[in-house]
């Protein structure tokens, strides 16, 4: 009756194992599949965090948050380009200072096509200037919802180009055979 069928430490180990996988998995889970990107480095001289969430969908607009570390700056800007661009890139948005929050600058960037882009940061201030580029991948993953009247005003648009559509067909077929100056007859009307 003192032996016993050895299941006591089987579970306990069984259990440790389970909480040690858990709390692997706890500790090396990052926030993949975010669609947002996330930037830690220099621009130059100044220590910056550049967070870009965007839209969602394309052509889009990106909220760009910038964190300056350590102060001194005194103005930032951004600027979006595409990676296959022939053309200048638009020229820099400026940034606002979120209040209360020393440091945090907030801007919106019109993204118009998907694909690897990159959002550059421009910091000025007491420390001179610098730049960063960070590159992002722009990727429609949610669709816009129509609202009734946009959707209905639609519709009454399709309707009135298909009307159109018939009209200009049936005067091809009726009278795109006849000398000019010519009534149409009964059988081409049919027609």
């Amino acid at each position: 009756m003192g032996e016993g069928n050895g299941q006591g430490p089987q579970v306990i180990r069984t259990f440790a194992r389970t909480a040690a996988i858990a709390i692997l998995y706890l500790g090396l889970s990052a926030h993949v599949g975010s669609p947002d990107t996330w930037f830690e480095g220099n621009a130059g001289p100044y220590r910056v965090t550049v967070q870009i969430e965007t839209a969602g969908v394309i052509p889009g607009v990106a909220n760009v948050n910038v964190r300056v570390l350590g102060g001194g700056a005194e103005k930032v800007t951004i600027q979006t380009n595409r990676f296959d661009v022939t053309g200048p890139a638009p020229p820099p948005e400026p940034t606002q200072q979120v209040e209360g929050n020393e440091g945090l600058y907030n801007g919106k960037l019109w993204i118009m096509s998907g694909g690897s882009n990159s959002v550059t940061v421009n910091v000025t201030g007491s420390k001179g200037a610098g730049s960063v580029v960070v590159p992002v991948v722009i990727v429609a993953y949610s669709r816009l919802g129509m609202n009734v009247p946009m959707g209905i005003g639609l519709a009454a648009m399709g309707v009135f180009l298909f009307a159109g559509l018939v009209t200009i067909v049936g005067a091809a077929v009726r009278e795109g055979s006849l000398p000019p100056g010519e009534p149409p007859t009964g059988s081409t009307r049919r027609r």
